[in-house]
């Protein structure tokens, strides 16, 4: 028995491999062929490394975002690598976030779970990739299609996950290798390191920074009320956050320098932002995401519906009509997501304003559901770590709701940690169930199968178009002509804006690629 044990752990081990690198390749050969834009030909010009020199003074405090942005104009290996990079260690951080739980809660709840070396491991990290391919079409352009945007969003994402994986546990229980303010025990290295991830965190995007410092907030109040104690590692990564903050803020650009949002504390103006732009891309527009937790809270309610069979028949009843209503809250909301996407000029009430409105009801009364749902289904050592975490995914965008202008490109943190919560759950229903996933791990490899090959296919194409604009752009400058004449994009709809729109992206598009400012540029 113990050798066939670790004959199937060694092949679970192989299939997480070849899992990881065929998710490495697809990524590799798409962010390869991503195609430069307004901002990405800025970027690649001789001005930006001035900038970068005078260290983005009177520019934004998005420094380790410059940075990347410098670095992936400059090379195509690093174009290709450098997000490559962010993605593979994303999707580990997930894994480790999902799988992780699973050992401690047995070590410190003494049950018995399954899913961590078995086929069910497998079966989350296809999901976790699944989920993270399967984004909104206005995200995934504005965040894989658009490397100026990925490098101020993705980063950020993952150091959180980071911080957020060593603090999870404080909420079932303090781990044995906390310390707390007497210094037994403490490690100088760790908490450099800590201090740095905190740092780093906090050179990306402006409302990710003020959410950091927020939830590390939160973390110290909540051990010193519930666990008595102020741990070094909360206060070491509370004084990283901090310096952070004040570093980015302390910019000239936020204070009459080159600005390129707006502020407003008005609460008119944040209540429109968020019932005109907010919720779309918080909720609604998450179509496959919304579906997934659906399903899932439906299972988790079957489940906790059986496992309480023996309670008395009123209080049975009670519980199944909560039940109910929360089911039919979810995929109530699910359907009109589906319906929003095939027509989204569909309306509740004809006037804008009013239909945007019932749908803010709508998309609060989800978030409400799903909350409920988890306090209500997941065992009481982990409800409160899930519940936290799918506060954080919403409550993360507040910042938002004062800057202007904002895209779909400013919520894929939101998104990834909305994906990492219907992940704990998904992980959490197969805990010592015996529940056959063939067929669900066939169907989420078809579906990974068609949007790999969709990535591939359109990217490429893309790229294909833009290496032929390239050596039309060369013939036309070596034979000195008075015109270019240069193809649309294969794919216009998986690039955030394929061709110039004005003036002054077509003065940066020129210089970028070298034509001379009285040659003529058409797009045909």
């Amino acid at each position: 028995m113990k050798v066939y044990r670790k004959i199937m752990d060694v092949l679970t081990m192989i299939e997480n491999i070849v899992l990881t690198l065929a998710f490495v390749l697809i990524l590799g050969l798409t962010f390869g062929n991503v195609v430069a834009r307004k901002v990405f030909q800025h970027w690649g010009l001789s001005d930006r490394v001035v900038l970068m020199k005078n260290l983005f003074q009177n520019y934004n405090g998005r420094y380790l975002g410059n940075i990347t942005i410098l670095l992936i104009t400059r090379s195509i290996l690093a174009k290709t690598l450098i997000p490559a990079f962010w993605m593979t260690w994303l999707l580990r951080e997930m894994e480790i976030s999902v799988s992780n739980r699973g050992r401690i809660s047995e070590k410190r709840l003494g049950r018995s779970y399954t899913f961590i070396n078995d086929k069910k491991h497998c079966f989350l990290l296809l999901i976790i990739i699944f989920l993270l391919a399967a984004l909104p079409q206005t995200l995934l352009v504005q965040s894989y299609g658009w490397f100026a945007a990925f490098a101020n969003f993705v980063p950020p994402a993952v150091l959180f996950l980071c911080w957020f994986n060593q603090t999870d546990d404080i909420y079932i229980g303090v781990r044995s290798d906390e310390v707390d303010l007497t210094g037994v025990g403490f490690n100088f290295k760790k908490a450099i390191a800590i201090f740095m991830l905190a740092l780093c965190t906090q050179f990306f995007a402006e409302n990710i920074t003020i959410f950091v410092v927020l939830h590390v907030l939160w973390i110290i109040v909540y051990s010193t009320v519930r666990k008595g104690k102020l741990y070094f590692s909360h206060l070491i990564y509370f004084i990283g956050a901090i310096t952070g903050a004040i570093l980015m803020f302390t910019n000239g650009g936020y204070h009459g320098g080159v600005s390129f949002k707006s502020v407003s504390l008005s609460i008119a103006d944040m209540y429109y932002q968020l019932r005109d732009k907010i919720m779309d891309h918080l909720f609604i527009n998450n179509v496959v995401l919304n579906i997934t937790f659906a399903v899932v809270i439906v299972c988790l309610l079957i489940r906790k519906e059986k496992y309480s069979c023996s309670k008395i028949q009123g209080d049975g009843r009670k519980h199944s009509l909560w039940d109910a209503l929360i089911a039919l809250s979810v995929w109530g909301y699910a359907c009109y997501c589906v319906w929003h996407s095939i027509f989204p000029d569909w309306k509740f009430i004809s006037d804008e304003g009013k239909n945007n409105f019932v749908e803010l009801l709508f998309s609060g009364l989800f978030f409400i559901s799903v909350l409920i749902a988890i306090w209500r289904t997941v065992d009481s050592s982990r409800r409160t770590s899930f519940c936290i975490l799918y506060l954080c995914s919403i409550l993360s965008a507040a910042p938002l709701m004062a800057a202007n202008p904002i895209g779909a490109r400013c919520f894929y943190f939101n998104y990834a940690l909305q994906c990492l919560t219907v992940l704990k759950l998904i992980g959490f229903l197969l805990e010592g169930e015996k529940i056959s996933i063939w067929y669900p791990t066939l169907l989420i490899s078809a579906a990974l199968a068609v949007l790999g090959g969709t990535y591939l296919f359109a990217f490429t194409a893309n790229g294909a178009t833009e290496r032929a604009r390239r050596l039309l752009i060369e013939e036309a400058v070596e034979s000195k002509a008075e015109e270019v004449i240069l193809p649309y994009m294969s794919c216009p709809s998986w690039c955030y804006v394929s061709e110039p729109m004005n003036e002054e992206w077509l003065k940066y598009y020129k210089d970028f690629y070298g034509i001379p400012e009285e040659m003529t540029v058409t797009f045909q």
